[in-house]
């Protein structure tokens, strides 16, 4: 409810701008206008394109343990535009105890970025990894998807 009001008040700003800047003529509101629009779009943009044309994959070491071992878990990253991600933040959802921790990082285009997890299993029980979320991150907002993925276990 609150984002909803939030993006109502900005809405009603940028109308009260708008509507300012034709009645007053003031090249100052226009650069105003011009501006907002600029930074809105860049902003969507940017947000769209990091979003697209990546490719996340995890691979689990084991299906099963015993409590005391340790699960590796090799996660893979891949852009396969031309286009660089310079920002962004992968999370690891999981029900394990310990929990995966998340990464931030830059893609240039078309390379891939892998890394191991060991994590130890502390408590019985049946686990689930869920795939990677990914999320370009701004200054206070971020945009999350799960990005077309290829799963797979050794």
């Amino acid at each position: 409810m609150t984002r909803l009001l939030r993006r109502l008040q900005l809405l009603v700003l940028g109308l009260v701008l708008v509507v300012a800047a034709f009645s007053t003529g003031l090249p100052f509101l226009f650069y105003l206008v011009y501006l907002a629009i600029l930074v809105i779009g860049g902003a969507y943009v940017l947000t769209r394109l990091g979003l697209s044309d990546l490719e996340a994959g995890y691979a689990v070491n084991q299906l099963s343990g015993h409590v005391g071992d340790r699960l590796r878990v090799t996660y893979t990253l891949r852009n396969t535009s031309r286009i660089p991600k310079p920002w962004l933040e992968v999370h690891n959802p999981t029900s394990l105890p310990a929990g995966l921790p998340g990464r931030a990082l830059a893609l240039r285009g078309r390379t891939e970025r892998s890394w191991l997890i060991r994590t130890p299993l502390t408590r019985r029980g049946h686990f689930r990894i869920e795939p990677d979320g990914v999320a370009v991150r701004g200054r206070k907002d971020a945009v999350r998807a799960v990005p077309g993925r290829r799963e797979r276990h050794r």
